[in-house]
């Protein structure tokens, strides 16, 4: 559904992620293929967009398939605030979006452009509500912590003759909400988006999350993320991407991927050092990761890891990634992948918390 928000693998919290495997001295890499990647349903409406597959994994992994993606898109938005204070605001908008969009084989010329145009209405209503914590994302300094309760629903129109085989409606809805508590706070999204035509529901993405912070003295948190989603007839590079940056850490990149994923983490830091030399922050860290995706029908693909971690922040520069952690994890084998130890560098925590 146009506008509505990215999967899971388009809001990682690192922008990068290095990872080297160490493998016992009488195993080696096992040489596996990625799993195909589902065809791209006939589409009689707008779905959300994203990038194509990518066309290479970690280790001996092999594409399985690669795409690209052409889009050229416009969009024309207008709102209205009917209230707005420092106590939130209720709003209503409307969007025009017109793109020229196709997927094609790579190095296959694509010479005839397909046009799409959609048309949309928004109601978006917020309550503000922000806590001031230390030690969260970073290391060092106060954080603002976004509580606010927020809902935003948005209906789309897809007219038959604006490049659909037949019209679609398609409604999206956004929640979230948090709560402060006596030692920390929790927060909690929902993300929705669905497309409808005259035989029923083409397609749609369903996604929660409740993350729990507890903070029981200084220097000190506790961090505990459960999440999972569902999809249908997604197009290709929307499916669910867990592994490395986001999702169990000690696996690879695209070690999971599907229209079916979970991800849960549980997480203790301490700040050992809270200023260094006045410059950084250094802190230590144990965790436990647990989850997977596929796609439906197919058999159910997990991956569990456990490690100690070190954690380092900046004093003077606030950073929305996180502090950067090095992480020494234990990989529990599956059916693809060997147990062995793996050394992982990254930003922030493996699953997204941004508002």
């Amino acid at each position: 559904m146009p506008g509505a928000p990215s999967l899971w693998h388009k809001v990682v919290t690192a922008g990068a992620a290095i990872a080297l495997a160490v493998a016992p001295a009488s195993g080696a890499p096992k040489r596996v293929k990625a799993p195909a990647a589902k065809p791209a349903a006939s589409r009689q409406g707008p779905a959300p967009r994203g990038g194509g597959p990518a066309p290479a994994s970690w280790f001996s992994w092999i594409a399985s398939d690669t795409l690209r993606h052409l889009l050229t898109k416009a969009v024309l938005n207008a709102g209205w605030a009917s209230r707005g204070s420092q106590e939130g605001y209720l709003r209503f908008g409307a969007k025009l979006q017109l793109r020229r969009e196709n997927y094609a084989e790579l190095g296959v010329p694509v010479e005839d452009r397909t046009f799409f145009g959609e048309l949309a209405g928004v109601a978006e209503w917020s309550r503000s509500d922000f806590s001031v914590v230390e030690g969260y994302r970073g290391l060092g300094g106060p954080e603002d912590v976004d509580l606010s309760a927020t809902v935003r629903g948005e209906l789309w129109v897809a007219p038959a003759q604006w490049g659909y085989g037949r019209a679609g409606v398609g409604p999206a809805l956004r929640a979230n909400v948090g709560k402060s508590l006596p030692n920390g706070f929790t927060t909690f999204q929902l993300r929705a988006s669905s497309l409808f035509t005259n035989k029923g529901l083409d397609s749609g993405s369903v996604t929660g999350q409740g993350v729990l912070t507890l903070l029981p003295a200084p220097r000190h948190t506790i961090v505990f993320n459960a999440q999972g989603g569902l999809q249908k007839n997604g197009y290709p590079g929307e499916e669910f991407d867990l592994g490395l940056t986001f999702g169990p850490r000690a696996y690879p990149a695209h070690a999971f991927t599907g229209d079916r994923a979970f991800f849960t983490t549980g997480e203790y830091r301490w700040v050992a050092f809270p200023e260094v030399y006045k410059l950084v922050a250094i802190g230590l860290a144990t965790y436990v990761d647990y989850g997977g995706a596929w796609y439906s029908g197919s058999p159910v693909r997990t991956g569990a890891d456990a490690g100690v971690g070190l954690r380092l922040g900046s004093t003077r520069a606030a950073s929305g990634k996180g502090a950067t952690r090095l992480d020494l994890s234990w990989r529990f084998a599956t059916e693809e992948f060997d147990k062995r130890w793996i050394l992982s560098v990254g930003s922030g925590f493996p699953f997204d918390i941004s508002r």
